[in-house]
């Protein structure tokens, strides 16, 4: 089962001050600066951030579809257990900030250490900007494909677009596939369009970047990391800080 999200819009403000007081927006406290808006409303750093973005501004929220694990997460519960960890946290933060003018996101590593939790948090924070994004697990993209082979009734050129046709896409387990070379065709022709449509992809996986470039070939890798960011999550599964 899949939740389907509309996401409610955000009056933009013009200013805002900095002030102390209580937190009155919805988000847990985020910063430790909070700021004043018009209207009296004391909200939080990424808060502001958002209400001051021309980007966002009169720009009705897109649909987004989430399994209800990736459903809970968001930018705000995501609770970092070292260094390492707040600092993927910002990077993630960045891109956000820095969308679209952005390449793609990769974000490889270790198990459990967030990778995933993030990539839906994005999603989420960028569909709130009329961003149309997807995540799926790339083993699901090749099954998906792989089923039309021989049907008469399914089209491959239309799953293909499907993928190809969002605005952001995420690829989670990076890795999971078998690696072939019908395989690495599949997914080069969907970055590839991506890629010269300037669509952003971002991949997540369990894995180094000399495994991550072997499985989808170094020409798609290549691509996605073309003006975009690489986030190595090299620490400790969270399942371990948090026991």
């Amino acid at each position: 089962m899949f939740y389907y999200f509309f996401f409610s819009s955000r009056r933009r403000h013009t200013r805002y001050i900095s002030v102390t007081g209580v937190q009155t927006c919805a988000l847990p406290i985020y910063g430790d600066t909070m700021f004043r808006i018009p209207g009296g409303k004391i909200i939080c750093e990424r808060c502001a951030r958002y209400e001051e973005s021309d980007q966002v501004a009169d720009v009705a929220p897109a649909p987004l579809y989430l399994p209800p694990r990736l459903a809970r997460c968001s930018l705000d519960n995501y609770i970092p257990g070292c260094g390492a960890s707040k600092k993927a946290l910002d990077a993630v933060i960045e891109y956000l900030d820095a969308w679209p003018a952005i390449g793609g996101l990769i974000m490889l590593g270790r198990m459990g250490t967030g990778k995933t939790h993030l990539a839906a948090a994005l999603c989420k924070d960028l569909s709130l900007r009329g961003v149309k994004c997807e995540i799926t697990t790339i083993y699901s993209l090749i099954c998906g494909v792989k089923a039309t082979w021989g049907s008469r009734d399914a089209d491959e050129g239309a799953v293909i677009r499907r993928y190809c046709d969002v605005d952001f896409l995420v690829l989670d387990e990076i890795g999971s596939q078998y690696g072939s070379d019908a395989e690495k065709i599949i997914i080069s022709e969907i970055i590839n369009y991506r890629t010269e449509h300037d669509r952003p992809t971002a991949i997540v996986g369990n894995i180094t970047v000399s495994e991550a470039k072997k499985s989808i070939g170094e020409r798609a890798f290549d691509r996605i990391k073309d003006n975009g960011i690489i986030v190595a999550f090299t620490w400790q599964s969270h399942r371990e800080f948090h026991k």
